[in-house]
C-alpha cells in the first residue's frame, strides 16, 4: 500500500481522509473551509474577519493547487481565481491591521529612544487615518457572495487519477515553485521575491498539513518548521509595507501642507 494511501480518519477539518476517494475527500475539505470562510465573515470584528477569511482562502487555494493534476485545468483555474479575488477584495483592511500590529512590536523594541517611539506613534496615526483602515461593509458583503458561489461550485469537483500519483505531483510542484522562489529572492534581496517565497512556504505548509495523517512524526515537524519560516517572512514583509506605508503618507502630508 502506498504511503498517501495510509492516511486515518482525523477529527480535524484541514485533513485528507483518503478512505472515500480523493474525490469525496477534496469535496469535503474545500466544503468545510468555505463554511469557515463565510462563518468568520459574518463577525462582529471586521480586522478578526478579514484576517480569518483569508486564512481559509489560503487553506483552500493549498488544497487546489495540491491536486491539480487532477482537476480539469479550466476548472482548477475557475476555482484558484475566484478565491484569490475574494482575498485581494479583503487585502486592504488586512494590511492596515497587519501595519498596527508592526508597530505594535516595534515600540516593544524602542528600549527608551524617544524619537523612534514618536515615530510609531505618528505611523500609527497616519494608519488610523487611511481610508482603508477597516474593511468597508460593502467589502465583506461581496466576499459573502463570491464565496456562496464558490460553495456551491465545490460540488461539481471531480478528481481524476490515482490519488498517490495527485498528491505527490502537487507536493513536487510546490515544493519545486518554492526552491525557485528561495533562489531568486537570495540573488535579489527584494521585500517582493521575499514576499512570494513566503507564499510558496505557506502553501507547503498547508499541504504537509493536509497530509500529515499518513505520516505523522515527518509531516507534522515539516509542517510546524515552514510555518515558523512563514511567520517570520511574514513579520519581514509587515515591516517593508510600514516603511513604504509612512514614506508615501509623509509626501503625501507634505505636499498637502504646500
Amino acid at each position: 500500500m502506498h504511503v498517501i494511501s495510509q492516511c486515518y480518519r482525523s477529527p480535524m477539518a484541514f485533513r485528507l481522509k483518503l478512505d472515500r476517494g480523493l474525490g469525496p475527500d477534496v469535496r469535503r475539505v474545500l466544503a468545510a473551509q468555505a463554511k469557515v470562510v463565510a462563518s468568520r465573515l459574518t463577525g462582529k470584528d471586521a480586522t478578526i474577519a478579514v484576517h480569518e477569511a483569508r486564512k481559509g482562502i489560503k487553506r483552500m487555494r493549498a488544497l487546489l493547487r495540491l491536486v491539480a493534476t487532477g482537476l480539469a485545468p479550466d476548472h482548477f483555474s475557475s476555482m484558484n481565481t475566484a478565491l484569490r479575488d475574494i482575498a485581494r477584495g479583503l487585502s486592504g483592511a488586512r494590511d492596515r491591521a497587519a501595519l498596527t500590529q508592526a508597530c505594535a512590536e516595534l515600540a516593544a523594541t524602542t528600549d527608551g529612544q524617544r524619537q523612534l517611539a514618536s515615530d510609531l506613534e505618528r505611523a500609527k496615526r497616519l494608519i488610523s487615518q487611511s481610508p482603508t483602515a477597516k474593511a468597508p461593509a460593502s467589502a465583506i458583503a461581496a466576499a459573502l457572495q463570491e464565496i456562496a458561489r464558490f460553495r456551491r461550485s465545490v460540488r461539481k469537483v471531480e478528481i481524476v487519477g490515482a490519488a498517490d500519483d495527485v498528491v505527490v505531483s502537487g507536493l513536487r510542484a510546490t515544493y519545486r515553485r518554492g526552491q525557485k522562489a528561495l533562489a531568486k529572492a537570495r540573488a535579489s534581496q527584494s521585500d517582493s521575491d521575499y514576499h512570494e517565497l513566503r507564499k510558496h512556504i505557506q502553501a507547503h505548509w498547508r499541504q504537509m498539513a493536509l497530509v500529515t495523517p499518513a505520516w505523522p512524526d515527518e509531516f507534522s515537524a515539516r509542517a510546524s518548521t515552514a510555518k515558523s519560516l512563514s511567520a517570520n517572512l511574514g513579520l519581514d514583509h509587515d515591516l517593508a509595507i510600514l516603511a513604504e506605508f509612512t514614506r508615501t503618507a509623509e509626501r503625501s502630508h507634505a505636499f498637502a501642507q504646500e
